[in-house]
């Protein structure tokens, strides 16, 4: 089975313009999707067990929680987030490729 993909209708995209709210935000996975549970408890212990590993060429490589991300600084920045499967239709067009044909 494909892992789950979407992306918003293109009409609601270009309406909401420049900043794209949290709801059209695409989604694009190449593993296991989450599941997602409606019991506290288990919420809970997904969000204690979850980790991120920084390694590889680092200085200094590192393991952090949930708890160790909400504790750093935010920032809000307008940022751009491509989908590497962005205009495969025209890809398509030049040369045939795989994966989803994505409407945008």
């Amino acid at each position: 089975r494909h892992p789950f993909n979407c992306e918003p209708p293109l009409p609601q995209l270009m309406q909401a313009g420049f900043i794209t709210p949290p709801a059209l935000h695409y989604v694009r996975n190449h593993g296991a999707v989450p599941v997602k549970t409606e019991v506290p408890a288990d919420r809970q212990r997904v969000w204690d067990d979850w980790t991120i590993t920084v390694d590889g060429l680092v200085d200094k490589p590192m393991t952090l929680t949930m708890n160790d991300l909400m504790r750093l600084p935010q920032r809000e920045l307008p940022v751009l987030l491509v989908c590497a499967g962005n205009r495969r239709k025209e890809q398509n067009q030049v040369h045939q490729t795989i994966g989803f044909g994505w409407g945008a």
